[in-house]
C-alpha cells in the first residue's frame, strides 16, 4: 500500500533570505497526516544540503502524493522542483 507522503518547500527565487524558519504550513498538515497512518518526508530546501538528491532517493513505490508549500518568491524554484 502506497502510504508516503512528501511535503516539499521550495527555496526562494532572488529574494535575499537567511533567516531559517520553520515551514508552518506544511509542518501542520505533516503532523495531521501522520496521525493519519501516512508516512512523511518532510524536504525544506532551505536547510538541506542536497534537497534534490533527497527528493529523487524519496520518490518510489510508495509514494502516495507530494505536496508544495508556495509563497510567491518561490514559484520559479517550484515549477523547477515539479519538473
Amino acid at each position: 500500500m502506497r502510504n508516503k507522503i512528501l511535503l516539499i518547500y521550495p527555496k526562494f527565487h532572488k529574494v535575499d533570505f537567511d533567516a531559517k524558519s520553520y515551514p508552518l504550513g506544511i509542518l501542520t498538515i505533516g503532523t495531521l497526516l501522520e496521525k493519519q497512518g501516512y508516512q512523511i518526508k518532510l524536504i525544506d530546501f532551505l536547510i538541506e544540503s542536497n534537497p534534490l538528491d533527497m527528493l529523487k532517493k524519496e520518490l518510489d513505490n510508495n509514494v502516495l502524493c507530494a505536496g508544495l508549500s508556495v509563497m510567491t518568491p518561490q514559484i520559479p524554484h517550484a515549477l523547477e522542483i515539479n519538473r
